[in-house]
Parts: structure tokens; C-alpha cells; sequence
């Protein structure tokens, strides 16, 4: 359900460039003229429209009233308790008014949560509220449900030692010191990766929360107040290896600790984890095309984590007084990067500025050292479905080539020994996002990687193939691939992704042998 916005767990994300400008979202409706997200900040700013239905006042609605407002002209809905006037926002609504009645006269909140629980929606639709929801049944109006926090196990130990590897399926932590450092050790049975692990601290250096991230809506919180302060901006070392996630911290003070802290509540199982933002500070800017930079941005000090292939990001930023939200496609570098103090935590966002939009032109207008506020990695898909295949072939369309970005890094990465086959379509030559960069992977590792370009509008000087994507194309792309063991990735426009997923299936590829990036 296309609610107010994209759906949460969609890759690549709603409004990343992949999608922008080439369609849009697959249940995205084409909103008239005037009918645009700054058209609704406008209309939802004029002070003079009653927005809630009832004169701008607050009153509580039952239950049984709220069942009867469920036209499109007279359209509530309730999230978290809240009752708003949906009726305003039809026209605005980038799924179409049909999306929002699905809603209509009942409690929206899980429909909400299970879409874009990320956006602000008491900012989106601040003047449309109507007021809080009452009556001897709400126990349908609830924040996302969260599992039952399983009991962590902690050892008392504490010294100069290795703690052993943690047995059981419940995750559990151990600690060891010197009189510099505080090792907090996440011990679980699981084969943990660094992509896996989001450590951070506040910012007076005494509460550290480490989450295991299991899948898409599931992590494991552990939640500790340390017996001493340790120096936030000194930041947070990660090892995982053999199932053990090692975060390393400095002490404020040289001296031994009796004990680690103590455990504060909510430590276990969250399903569906709320998102968390921070402020990341913009390190380099590389204009790539006349409209479209890369970003790449640091992480605060005192937070860890990588995005794992695949994944997004989702930036926010206050817009004409109201906070809005952007999911982003976060693109691996295919060379090195020339700063000597890249980190591999650093994220590169590949964004196209468009002049009417909403978020883009203020992104646009950031400079070095600016504050881009970015939350934790997001995103469902698994790079072990490429374990094991000996090529991988991507088919990419425009802005689609940013997943392929990050899927050949970590395919070129690894000491496999698996293939990468790209084709690459777009409009023009000057269309092709990261040529130079492209060409260089090639050169760098020729047996391994190769580039198709074919072109719908090939200039005169094009000595490349032309024409528009087909079913031939695709077929005569995979033939050479169809006796090795082959897994095919595909990213571009909805219709895109619709029309390949159609020519798969009629070249006899099995669902477990492509992934589509929609």
C-alpha cells in the first residue's frame, strides 16, 4: 500500500534517482497539474483553509464516529491514537486517492507502520488533525508491535581475556578491559557480518546500544549504561568474526572498572525496529553529470555501521518549515577513493537534482561540511543469493545502474571467482552515469568484469550497439551465460522492471535465478 509516500522495504527506494524521472513508483499515480509535494506544503501553510474539517479545533473522536467518515470527500483515519482528515490530501497523494481510502474510517496505523513508518506524518499532515481517538476498544491503536525482550546473558569476568564463543540461539555479551580500553563482546550463534552490527553512543559517552540486525524486521537490541564515561569522539572499533561482534571504546580515564554497568531495559528481540537518524557531515561532492553528484558522507564518531549491498538510506531534511523525508540508493565506488581518509563506514549517495523538486534542490545547494541527516541502513536484500553462481549478469536501465554499483563491488571484492556481466542501457552517451568509472572497473579487472552500453538515442560518433532494449537483446546478452550457473540482477524504471521480469520468465529463468531490484 502506497500510503503517503514509498513502501519501506522497496529497493530501489521510492524516490532514489532510480525511480525519479523514469516513472516513478509502480503504484504511483500521475497527479494533475498543481497537485505536487510543494503544492501541498503551500496549500498546507495557508492558514486560512480549514484543513481538519472542523474549524482548526481539537476534540476527542470515538470509535463509531470515525467509522463514519469514510468518503473521499469526508475521508478520517486514526495512527497512534491520532485522528486526521485525509480528505485535503487526496488530490496531493503520490498513490492516488484510492490508496488512502483503504484507511478511511478506520485505524491506519499498521497500514502506515508496514509502508513508510519513517515519515513524519504529524509534520506531512499537521493542520489535518482532528483530534485523539477514545473508546473502550483501542487495542487496535498501537505503535508497531515489538517482540518480547529475551533475558541477555553476561559474565562476570572483566579482565585482560578473550571471552569464549557464546552457545545458544539467544545472543548474550561478555566484556574484558585494560586500563585504557572497554571491550563490550555480542556473542550469538549467527554468521554475523560488519553489515550486521549498528553500535553506537550518546553523546555523553555512557550508554552504548549494539543491535544485530537478523533480517529485514527483526534485530537484536542490546541496551548499556557504563560503569565509566569513554571519549564519543574517539568513536567505536568493530571486529565481528566467528559469531562475535568486539566494540572497542577508550575510557575517559585511565583506571580499571569493577564491573561493565548494567543492563537497561528493552534489551532482545524488536521486531520492526524504529528508525534512527543521525548527523552526517558531507566530506566530498563529485558532479557526475550537469544534474546528478555523488555524495559521500561521514558517520558521527560515535556511531558504527556499514550498508550492506543492496541497501538504502533514507535523508531528511526540514523543507518550507515541514520535515521530509527521501529514501536514497547507497552506490559503492567502483576505484578507490582518492581521499587518504576514506573509511569503509563512509556512504555515497548518487543524487540527481531536480529544479522542481522538493528535497533534491536542498541537498543541491550543500556545500563540504554541511549536515545531511541520515538513518541506519534499510533495505531486504541478501547478497548470499550470489554465493556460488559462477556469473552474475546485470541488466540496468539510467539510475538503475546504483544497486549494480555496490553488487559488483562486493562481487569483486570477494575471493570467488564468480563473473560480472553488465548491460547497461540509456538514451544518450552523456545519459551514462559513471562511464569513466565503468571503464576503469574493466580495465582493473577484465576477466572478471565486462560492459555492454546500448543506446536508445546514439549520437552520430556511437560506435557502441543502439536501439532500444529487447527481448532479442537480452537473449543474445544471456545466451553465451546459459550453461554456467547464472544469476541475473535488474534495476530501472517500474515498466522496466515489469517487461525484464516478463522476458526472464519467457527465457525459462526460474524465480530463484534473478532478482529485480522494484
Amino acid at each position: 500500500m502506497a500510503f503517503l509516500g514509498v513502501p519501506r522495504a522497496a529497493f530501489p527506494a521510492g524516490n532514489s534517482p532510480q525511480k525519479l524521472g523514469q516513472g516513478g513508483l509502480s503504484k504511483k499515480v500521475q497527479l494533475d497539474k498543481g497537485y505536487s509535494l510543494r503544492d501541498w506544503i503551500v496549500l498546507h501553510n495557508d492558514l486560512s483553509k480549514d484543513m481538519n474539517s472542523i474549524g482548526g479545533g481539537f476534540r476527542k473522536v470515538s470509535i463509531e464516529e470515525l467509522r463514519e467518515h469514510n468518503r473521499v470527500d469526508n475521508a478520517w483515519t486514526a495512527i497512534r491514537g491520532k485522528v486526521y482528515n485525509l480528505a485535503p490530501y487526496m488530490r496531493y497523494h503520490p498513490g492516488g486517492a484510492d490508496e488512502l481510502m483503504k484507511v478511511a474510517g478506520r485505524d491506519g496505523t499498521k497500514d502506515f507502520d508496514d509502508v513508510h513508518a519513517w515519515v513524519n506524518i504529524e509534520t506531512m499532515l499537521r493542520r489535518c488533525v482532528v483530534g485523539m481517538l477514545v473508546g473502550d476498544d483501542l487495542s487496535t491503536i498501537r505503535n508497531r508491535a515489538k517482540g518480547k525482550p529475551a533475558v541477555a546473558a553476561v559474565k562476570s569476568g572483566g579482565e585482560d581475556q578473550d571471552p569464549a564463543i557464546g552457545h545458544g540461539k539467544t545472543p548474550r555479551f561478555d566484556w574484558y578491559q585494560s586500563k585504557e580500553v572497554i571491550h563490550v563482546v555480542f556473542m550469538t550463534q549467527y554468521d554475523l557480518r560488519e553489515d550486521n552490527i549498528i553500535a553506537s553512543l550518546d553523546s555523553s559517552g555512557s550508554l552504548l546500544e549494539v543491535v544485530a540486525v537478523l533480517g529485514p524486521a527483526s534485530s537484536y537490541v542490546f541496551k548499556i549504561h557504563l560503569h565509566g564515561r569513554v571519549i564519543s569522539s574517539q568513536g567505536i572499533k568493530v571486529l565481528v568474526k566467528n559469531g562475535k561482534a568486539q566494540m572497542t571504546m577508550v575510557k575517559a580515564e585511565e583506571t580499571r572498572w569493577p564491573q561493565y554497568g548494567e543492563l537497561l531495559p528493552g534489551n532482545g528481540v524488536v521486531s520492526n525496529r524504529d528508525i534512527h537518524f543521525h548527523d552526517c557531515i558531507i566530506d566530498d561532492i563529485q558532479k557526475i553529470s550537469p544534474d546528478t553528484n555523488v555524495y559521500r558522507v561521514k558517520l558521527p564518531p560515535a556511531v558504527h555501521f556499514k550498508v550492506p549491498v543492496g541497501h538504502h538510506v533514507i535523508i531528511k531534511a526540514n523543507v518550507e518549515g515541514m520535515e521530509l523525508t527521501n529514501p536514497y540508493t547507497v552506490v559503492q565506488p567502483l576505484t578507490a577513493p582518492s581521499s587518504s581518509d576514506a573509511q569503509s563506514t563512509d556512504i555515497f549517495l548518487m543524487i540527481k537534482i531536480y529544479p522542481q523538486g522538493v528535497v533534491t534542490p536542498h541537498i543541491g545547494k550543500l556545500s563540504l561540511g554541511d549536515t545531511l541527516r541520515i538513518s541506519e541502513p534499510q533495505g531486504s536484500f541478501d547478497a548470499t543469493c550470489l554465493d556460488g553462481v559462477s556469473d552474475i549478469a546485470l541488466i540496468a536501465m539510467g539510475t538503475g545502474i546504483t544497486p549494480m554499483t555496490s553488487v559488483m563491488s562486493h562481487v569483486l571484492a570477494s575471493h570467488n571467482e564468480s563473473k560480472l556481466h553488465l548491460l547497461f542501457s540509456n538514451k544518450t552517451e552523456a545519459d551514462i552515469l559513471w562511464k569513466d568509472e565503468l571503464s576503469v572497473a574493466v580495465g582493473a579487472s577484465s576477466d572478471r568484469l565486462s560492459v555492454e552500453h546500448i543506446l536508445s538515442q546514439a549520437g552520430e560518433l556511437w560506435n557502441g550497439t543502439k536501439g532500444r532494449l529487447t527481448l532479442d537483446a537480452v537473449r543474445t546478452f544471456l545466451q553465451p551465460l546459459r550453461e554456467k550457473k547464472l544469476f541475473v540482477c535488474v534495476c530501472g524504471s517500474p515498466s522496466f522492471n515489469v517487461q525484464l521480469g516478463k522476458w526472464l520468465s519467457e527465457l525459462k529463468l526460474t524465480a530463484g535465478q534473478y532478482h529485480i531490484f522494484s
